[in-house]
């Protein structure tokens, strides 16, 4: 919904098991084939900070 409307969407994990991690591999390739593909814009929060310029 996020990249049909435009918007942030963040990944949050802590402790993985394998299945877990395997899942995450995956979604950061796909991410990162979106990406390359100019499809999407990754950042870092600090990025994000508009109060950093202030």
């Amino acid at each position: 919904m996020t990249a049909e409307w435009g918007g942030i969407t963040s990944l949050a994990f802590g402790e993985l098991d394998a299945d877990s991690q395997s899942t995450l591999e995956a979604t950061v390739e796909h991410l990162h084939e979106l990406e390359s593909a100019g499809d999407l814009e990754v950042v870092l929060p600090a990025a994000l900070d508009v109060s950093a310029g202030r």
